[in-house]
């Protein structure tokens, strides 16, 4: 295993672990809110704005690992008629197209910092008296999209070198599939 394929596995655990960590708070503060407006009759003015914040990092954090994993959204009924170096070119070619529009979007992500800097999260910032900009849900987006782009580009040289084939490919579906 190369250098670089340790990296990215380490990364995805990064990932797994701070996507885990932010779905846990989510749920936490949403049940929280949840007693405290309907028990004690005195919900919360920042929950919401936290669950959102938790929510889009969660969301950003695990659209890398539908790319690494092939677990995305996609066209199989085309894709699984196709077969031998044909099939290996045309996933070639899906996962260059998804790495570059995500990377695009990821790029296109930057325009946003100017705004969400100069801009608070006011319920967040109001309750707890601290100054959190919106740049801190923006930023999930370059991370995401950037750590996405690298598990497409590790797909494409992956399925180049023959590492990846139908058979092995996670997308692939067995006879069971085949019958639903």
């Amino acid at each position: 295993m190369t250098a670089l394929a340790k990296g990215l596995d380490v990364l995805e655990k990064a990932l797994i672990g701070v996507a885990a960590f932010a779905l846990t708070a989510m749920t936490g503060v949403i049940l929280l809110q949840v007693f405290l407006r309907y028990v004690v009759n005195s919900p919360t003015s920042w929950s919401e704005e936290f669950a959102t914040l938790c929510f889009v990092w969660c969301v950003m954090l695990v659209i890398p690992l539908g790319i690494r994993h092939q677990e995305h959204i996609s066209m199989e009924f085309l894709v699984n008629r196709v077969a031998g170096a044909r099939w290996r070119w045309a996933q070639i070619l899906l996962n260059a197209v998804v790495g570059l529009t995500i990377v695009a979007i990821g790029a296109a992500s930057f325009g946003l910092f100017a705004s969400g800097a100069r801009q608070m999260l006011p319920g967040i910032s109001m309750s707890s008296g601290l100054e959190i900009p919106l740049i801190v849900m923006y930023i999930s987006v370059p991370i995401g999209c950037f750590a996405a782009g690298l598990y497409a580009l590790e797909r494409i040289v992956l399925l180049a070198r023959g590492k990846i084939t139908k058979s092995t490919s996670p997308s692939a579906a067995t006879p069971e599939e085949e019958l639903i």
